[in-house]
């Protein structure tokens, strides 16, 4: 993940004025059909294309089809989202920071901090999500306490009810508890008329007269369409009256699936999901489980969270910070802050990111070739290397003495942060810049 980061990357970051005509800059930008580079927070048709940024919805890849059969029952259940007491921000992932701070320190150089921001969440592995259960009419109180959040201990999955955080860990991670095994059985004997198949997923769920119908059908709503509101999976249930559908439920019914405790002491054997679904609920939902206020998950678990409700909240405010990742940026100020680099802002109060501390020269106070490139970049600001040896040594060799004494002095500006050079080699002085934090060195 840190490497794929640092690719990602590739510090090709300047200020507004310095940005073109610079080939390397917002190589982190997608392009669009057409070839042109697409930033965060570009509107294609007047619409924000959410899934294509590679970004939260990392499904473009899918297709339409793929996508609609995935995402079926969320429609039918879909609705307004009404979870007003929680928060959600986005974090930089912790492995990709220490490496990216290496590097930007290596480099010399200074990056815009939104730029940054904005490459962390341009994937999934690049970020978290926080979930901060907050009171909706104010700060929680003993007698009005914040609403509890449920995070699966296991995959970090995030839920605002209990019960469906339950179901998830037994659907999920049954294989952590369980082993399961296929026994033969007699198959059902009768004249039956139809048998009930899902719609959704095409499984033979029996006669709705059956004794076991009501089970199988909470057993495959809750292992896999759990999303769904029950009611509204049983409209997906129909009746079929084929006799070789009746036939092949008979066959599928000859067999069982039994679940064999792992670590009990004792061989104990569950026939029935009811059964086994106590046992879970006893024995290990409460260790799999965790309550809380605030959790913190992978955004790639974000993605396929089994709570609707939570899952459309991540979007939604993914899709309000992608086109200006403040939150982003100041969760990853602080921590650059906290690993050695420094964080100012110029005069066009853009901020940017840099293991050098930004410190003004007076060029009345120095040598002359250093007052020479002082006073030409104070003219001359967005200008390179090139472009300051083309204007103070006009015809001279690259390889001459006086280029080299100008690029030595250069070299020794920019260590002692007298002059600053961004990503794109744009050069300027430090003169109207503040430091937004104090560095401290770990």
């Amino acid at each position: 993940m840190e490497k794929d980061l640092l690719a990602n990357l590739d510090l090709s970051f300047a200020p507004a004025w310095a940005r073109q005509p610079s080939e390397k800059t917002e190589k982190w930008a997608l392009s669009d059909a057409n070839g042109r580079p697409k930033r965060p927070g570009r509107r294609d048709g007047g619409k924000a294309n959410f899934s294509e940024r590679g970004g939260f919805g990392r499904r473009a890849a899918e297709s339409g089809q793929e996508r609609r059969r995935r995402f079926a029952p969320d429609r039918q259940a879909a609705g307004p989202v009404v979870l007003p007491g929680l928060k959600i921000s986005f974090i930089p992932e912790r492995r990709g920071l220490k490496p990216l701070v290496k590097q930007i320190s290596g480099t010399k150089r200074a990056c815009s901090l939104f730029e940054v921001a904005a490459t962390f969440l341009s994937k999934p592995e690049f970020y978290a999500v926080a979930i901060e259960s907050n009171h909706a009419s104010g700060a929680p109180t003993a007698a009005c306490p914040a609403p509890n959040l449920y995070q699966c201990a296991e995959c970090k999955a995030v839920f605002a009810n209990k019960a469906m955080a339950v179901t998830h860990a037994l659907s999920r991670h049954l294989d952590l508890f369980y082993e399961k095994e296929e026994k033969e059985c007699e198959a059902p004997q009768g004249n039956f008329l139809c048998v009930a198949r899902c719609t959704l997923s095409g499984v033979l769920l029996g006669p709705p007269n059956h004794h076991e119908f009501t089970e199988k059908l909470q057993e495959l709503h809750r292992t896999r369409f759990a999303g769904m509101p029950l009611d509204e999976y049983r409209k997906k249930i129909v009746n079929e009256t084929d006799p070789a559908l009746i036939e092949q439920w008979k066959k599928a019914s000859a067999r069982k699936t039994v679940y064999r405790v792992k670590q009990s002491g004792e061989p104990l054997v569950f026939e029935r999901g009811s059964e086994l679904e106590r046992h879970f609920i006893s024995n290990y939902a409460p260790a799999l489980v965790r309550t809380g206020n605030r959790f913190v998950l992978p955004a790639t678990t974000a993605q396929d969270l089994d709570d609707r409700q939570i899952r459309t909240m991540i979007q939604d405010a993914w899709k309000k910070e992608v086109p200006f990742p403040i939150n982003m940026a100041l969760a990853i100020q602080k921590r650059f802050s906290r690993l050695g680099l420094y964080i100012f802002k110029t005069s066009a109060r853009m901020s940017f990111v840099s293991g050098i501390k930004p410190h003004p020269l007076d060029p009345a106070q120095a040598t002359e070739t250093i007052r020479q490139i002082l006073e030409w970049i104070g003219r001359n600001g967005g200008k390179t290397r090139q472009d300051l040896v083309a204007a103070l040594a006009a015809g001279l060799a690259p390889e001459s003495e006086q280029v080299a004494n100008i690029i030595n002095a250069l070299v020794w500006l920019i260590d002692r942060g007298h002059i600053i050079e961004f990503m794109n080699g744009k050069l300027t002085v430090p003169d109207g810049m503040r430091l937004v934090a104090n560095k401290t060195r770990k």
